[in-house]
């Protein structure tokens, strides 16, 4: 699954990415402008991935009751993963 913290840091290193191309371009003299539709695909790729807006809706009201009731528990393990996979 891919969650929106990562769509925005995938969507950035591809801006990044194509910003530091078009420098690259300006700088050799080979100044072609191309027009791509990247984005798009990545974004298909992507949503075919992503969950489903009423199951996250449902989850993050799962969620809410929980915390309310004191009842959510905060896994370590859980978080440590996360935090490494997004910093790698």
């Amino acid at each position: 699954m891919v969650n929106r913290i990562e769509l925005s840091r995938l969507i950035g290193l591809l801006l990044e990415t194509e910003k530091r191309k078009n420098t690259e371009q300006k700088e050799s003299g080979t100044n072609k402008i191309e027009d791509k539709v990247t984005l798009s695909k990545i974004a298909q790729e992507l949503s075919k991935n992503d969950v489903e807006e009423k199951d996250l809706e449902k989850k993050v009201k799962e969620l809410k009751e929980k915390i309310e009731k004191g009842e959510y528990e905060v896994s370590d393990e859980k978080v440590v993963k996360g935090l490494i996979e997004f910093f790698t």
